[in-house]
C-alpha cells in the first residue's frame, strides 16, 4: 500500500512566499517575529516599542510605547507594524 501523501507545512512554503512589505516598503511585522523591545514603524504613531504581546484567536494584540502619542493596544493584522529594529 503506498504510504499518505502529507501536505506541506508553513515551514515547506516559506522559501515560495515573498516578505510582506508596508506601503513604505519596509517589511511588517509578523506574529512568529514578536518580542518586547523590538522598534516598530506605524502609519499614523509612527516610531514606538513593542512593550507586551499575545496571541489572541486568529490575531495577535500588541502593546506598543509610542515616542509621540503614548501607549497603544493593536491588532497586528490590522495596525501593520513595520519592522524598524530589535534591541
Amino acid at each position: 500500500m503506498p504510504s499518505p501523501i502529507t501536505p506541506p507545512t508553513a515551514s515547506d512554503l516559506s522559501f515560495m512566499a515573498p516578505p510582506i512589505t508596508s506601503p513604505s516598503g519596509g517589511r511588517l511585522l509578523q506574529g512568529e517575529e514578536l518580542r518586547n523591545g523590538l522598534l516598530v514603524r506605524h502609519q499614523k504613531y509612527d516610531l514606538g516599542v513593542v512593550v507586551r504581546f499575545s496571541k489572541i484567536p486568529g490575531d495577535w494584540e500588541v502593546i506598543v510605547d509610542f515616542d509621540e502619542h503614548g501607549s497603544k493596544t493593536l491588532r497586528l493584522n490590522y495596525a501593520k507594524l513595520e519592522i524598524v529594529k530589535g534591541k
